[in-house]
């Protein structure tokens, strides 16, 4: 199925992003760990016999015109953070409502927008926030950015919503998939899983809002699929909690070794981003913080985990 949602199909602003969403459980597929096929949960580290871990010397930072966000979530509480390269906190958002997936943020206006459960808000360049109405009721979606927009996986479809909120389309529309998981864009192109029977489908969005399907059963487990991220040369990557990061390319081809690696006995990284201005990845720990690290096994922290917060995002953002 391929093609975008035609004009008379458009609906107004937050149609689909005010639905009520159940949350979807998938099963994993069961794989014995190995040292060819790590587990993501640590019980087996991934095997990097030809990745140097042993220099933890600082990964150098990017431009400093650009930068990264934090979005976390727990205890009914959310807080947005602003990082220049170095790790140092330029500006933060905090609300009374838990965070779903990854901020829209725009650096030339310093604002954005973000889901909340309960509620769809704008990030103001004063770091204040303004709730613009309705939110999900559960935490069953995943939002990302594509080109302009943001986009959400909702009810088993995708929905745009634009830059300044006002307009909302559908892409794929609900119930078009069982579910949709691991949703991430950039300027140019986004990814989303499909947790099928079988092992899980790669699928990609571009900025026209066609869709197609990438690959089929690309992986033995989902357990590498934690987070879909867009990474170098805008292909599709993602890590596992153990804090491996896979070329999903590579995974098809049948090679499951990661292609960075930082053993910092990492158990519960949940999200990673391309650091396009410093060519390294970001990855998010509730209890480590956030880390850069390289494909030659290079890491270092870069910002400390934040007390009483369970769940969160990190993304790289600039132009």
């Amino acid at each position: 199925m391929v093609g975008a949602i035609p004009s008379e199909k458009r609906v107004s602003a937050l149609t689909f992003l005010m639905a009520a969403v159940g949350c979807h459980v998938f099963e994993s597929v069961q794989v014995e760990c190995t040292s060819d096929m790590p587990c993501a949960g640590g019980d087996t580290a991934p095997d990097t016999a030809d990745t140097d871990t042993g220099d933890t010397g600082e990964v150098p930072v990017g431009d400093p015109q650009v930068g990264w966000l934090t979005s976390l979530a727990g205890g009914g509480k959310g807080l947005v953070r602003r990082f220049d390269p170095e790790g140092e906190v330029m500006k933060e958002w905090v609300l009374d409502a838990e965070l779903v997936g990854t901020p829209f943020f725009d650096p030339g206006s310093s604002s954005g927008l973000f889901v909340a459960i309960g509620g769809f808000y704008s990030l103001n360049a004063d770091g204040t926030t303004t709730r613009m109405g309705e939110g999900p009721t559960s935490d069953a979606y995943d939002v990302t950015h594509l080109g302009p927009d943001m986009i959400a996986g909702v009810q088993g479809g995708l929905v745009r919503v634009s830059a300044d909120g006002t307009q909302s389309d559908p892409i794929v529309m609900p119930g078009t998939f069982t579910e949709i998981r691991h949703v991430g864009g950039n300027q140019n192109i986004a990814f989303f899983v499909d947790p099928s029977t079988g092992g899980p489908d790669l699928w990609a969005v571009d900025t026209g809002f066609s869709y197609w399907q990438i690959a089929e059963d690309y992986d033995t487990s989902l357990t590498r699929a934690i987070n879909t991220f867009v990474g170098p040369e805008d292909k599709p990557y993602a890590c596992s909690d153990s804090g491996a990061v896979y070329s999903l390319e590579e995974l098809m081809a049948g090679s499951s070794r990661p292609v960075a690696y930082y053993d910092n006995d990492f158990d519960d990284v949940g999200d990673c981003a391309w650091d396009e201005g410093d060519d390294s990845f970001l990855l998010y720990s509730p209890s480590q913080g956030v880390f850069r690290i390289d494909a030659d096994g290079r890491g270092e922290r870069v910002a400390t985990p934040s007390t009483g917060y369970d769940y969160g995002r990190v993304y790289w953002y600039g132009y």
